[in-house]
């Protein structure tokens, strides 16, 4: 299976629009849809719309001219949603929660021709049914930016995976269906938007081989590595839905989880190499990569600048108080003790004012946003359906202040691969991610890989006093974590059910060389209807079992042996491991070594969750003395 790019040109004569969803100039009603560069475009997913629109009614008429797919074929290329008739669907909860995504894949079309200098805005009025007048207050504005009946140019590229028997077969079928839609954007009623010309031409290869594609140099790793970072770029928003997204709306975070970067690359293997990356059993290409894939640990991906400027992980020990001066940041890590004479304020009761004293210390990348809403097209009448809106809250790769952003993300091997195998895997990887990594997000945007691959270092700061026998050491969750067994709770919530459900890990987890002294911890629970059908239903034996999660910045502070240093160093690398009662709770059959526990379980290490720092304290508190 090969990936396929055309090139499409579409002419239109204006008047033409596609309405923003974000308000315009004042007193503008209707403002033109542009992106966060401020260019006209249309969305890529109103293109996709209409082509599927096109293909199903000639589909439905019968027509067996050369261009037209049939059901199953777009089926096949445009996916299916889960309440689609047409899928299997799971007897048990009366639809289906397995994943069909498609394989085509298009981007925004940008404007390429110019906006007219004058003439910017238009109006319509409605008229009164049987007075034949002008209606009060009915009065509508319009942005304008094309002279009427002027060529208006647009381009935009539609990405197939498939072989290219399939991928000519698709390119007639594209242009057949852009050929029969005679109108395209808002009020084609009255004339807008009428097509002129459609051109789809496919991106030659060696064309290809110098669009953005990655730089990285894969050479610069002689195979001895076991963790190395790279950086990802992107000039495409981002929607990396987060928990709290209403149920129309969804939220984008800015941190990449693992779990989507791996995912992400083994759609690309299946669609690229028509292998899964998960059956390591199988025979073909990247045998070395699939064999291991399932235990490879990805870490979330943070965003960061070309100077160096990153989202700092604020830890749950530090609050504020109040001075004359202002807010005063303190960290309490290795002090339990309740301050006297003023009220802390931990990161629940924090206002502006206080924020703004912590960011200093603890800077955050603020990011641009932008906001996309969507809609479902009613085939019969061709008009919005009812109760279909939804919107995409986008991210930008640039900071309000206008800085470039990307973002690093370092690839972990299991601990027991060999050197020959740690080689050819850095190889197959390289060969895997030649190209970038595409579909990321559900805004499904590239991305590509600049700069050298370099070694992760791991190191526990401040080191270790094997003199002494014993000594503190503090954890930060650098990502939310699944630890500990939400059995040993049952629903308390106190500070000594919460301590002994944390020692109990970590004493089992350590061999018994870490004493948990205190900790700040916050948790959250995870899970739903798609989640328990998709993950958890078999593996529990139908028990619905949500997750409990320990967020990012929880600090634990311990008192270790001079044996725990070992385990301290292995955390690092592969993140803190599911052990004991948990395993059997969650239906976590997998062993370490394969990875496995992904298949019944998103919140694993292997895709970036429970990610720790040791002893960064050291460095914080003296921030915030």
């Amino acid at each position: 299976m090969s990936h396929h790019k055309f090139q499409i040109d579409l002419t239109l004569i204006a008047p033409f629009q596609t309405k923003a969803t974000s308000s315009g100039e004042y007193g503008v009603d209707t403002p033109c849809a542009r992106d966060h560069n401020g260019n006209l475009y249309i969305p890529g997913t109103l293109i996709k719309g209409k082509v599927r629109e096109a293909w199903t009614w000639l589909e439905s008429w019968g027509l067996a001219a050369p261009g037209v797919p049939s059901k199953s074929e777009i089926q096949d290329w445009f996916g299916q949603g889960t309440a689609d008739a047409a899928r299997p669907v799971d007897t048990a909860a009366h639809q289906t929660f397995t994943p069909s995504p498609g394989r085509v894949r298009f981007n925004d079309f940008t404007l390429t021709s110019a906006e007219a200098k004058s003439q910017r805005l238009r109006t319509r009025i409605s008229i009164h049914p049987t007075k034949g007048c002008a209606e009060e207050g009915m009065l509508q504005v319009l942005e304008s930016p094309f002279l009427p009946d002027t060529p208006v140019a647009f381009s935009g590229v539609a990405n197939f995976d498939g072989p290219d028997t399939e991928a000519a077969k698709f390119r007639q079928a594209l242009d057949a269906a852009l050929r029969a839609t005679t109108t395209l954007g808002a009020n084609r009623a009255i004339g807008f938007g009428r097509i002129q010309k459609v051109s789809v031409q496919p991106v030659p290869v060696a064309a290809k081989k110098g669009s953005p594609k990655s730089s990285c140099d894969w050479s610069a790793i002689d195979g001895d590595e076991s963790s190395v970072v790279l950086q990802l770029h992107t000039s495409f928003p981002l929607c990396l839905t987060e928990r709290g997204s209403a149920a129309n709306i969804f939220h984008s975070g800015t941190t990449i989880t693992g779990g989507t970067l791996k995912g992400a690359l083994a759609a690309q293997i299946k669609r690229q190499f028509g292998v899964d990356p998960a059956d390591p059993r199988a025979s073909g290409p990247l045998p070395t990569l699939r064999k291991h894939f399932s235990a490879v640990r990805f870490r979330q991906a943070l965003p960061a600048t070309a100077v160096g400027k990153t989202t700092a992980i604020i830890p749950q020990s530090v609050f504020t108080h109040q001075t004359l001066a202002g807010p005063k940041v303190v960290d309490t890590v290795l002090n339990n003790s309740a301050p006297t004479g003023f009220v802390p304020k931990f990161h629940h009761d924090w206002k502006r004012p206080d924020e703004a004293a912590v960011h200093k210390l603890f800077p955050q990348l603020d990011l641009k946003r932008d906001l996309r809403v969507r809609t479902r097209i009613s085939p019969a009448n061709r008009r919005a359906e009812d109760t279909a809106l939804f919107a995409y809250e986008l991210i930008l790769p640039e900071t309000t202040s206008g800085e470039k952003v990307h973002w690093e993300t370092t690839i972990d091997l299991p601990a027991n691969i060999s050197n020959a195998d740690r080689r050819q895997f850095w190889a197959e990887l390289g060969q895997a991610l030649g190209d970038g990594l595409a579909s990321v997000g559900k805004t499904k945007a590239p991305f590509r890989l600049v700069g050298q691959p370099f070694l992760a270092a791991a190191a526990i700061p401040g080191g270790h006093n094997r003199n002494s026998g014993s000594t503190q050491f503090a954890i930060l969750l650098r990502s939310p974590a699944l630890i500990g067994n939400p059995e040993t709770i049952k629903g308390e919530t106190s500070h000594q059910a919460l301590h002994s459900f944390y020692a109990d890990y970590f004493r089992e987890a350590s061999s018994n060389t870490l004493t948990l002294n205190h900790f700040f911890a916050g948790q959250s629970l995870m899970g739903g209807v798609y989640q328990y059908h998709h993950f958890q239903r078999e593996a529990t034996n139908h028990r619905y079992h949500p997750w409990l999660l320990t967020q990012p910045g929880s600090v634990f502070v311990f008192t270790a042996t001079q044996d725990a240093e070992p385990h301290l160093q292995t955390w690092l690398f592969q993140g803190l491991p599911l052990v004991g009662p948990m395993r059997q709770f969650y239906g976590l059959n997998g062993t370490t070594e394969t990875g496995d526990d992904w298949c019944v379980c998103p919140y694993v290490p292997s895709n970036g969750f429970n990610e720790i720092a040791v002893n960064a304290h050291q460095a914080w508190s003296d921030l915030c003395r």
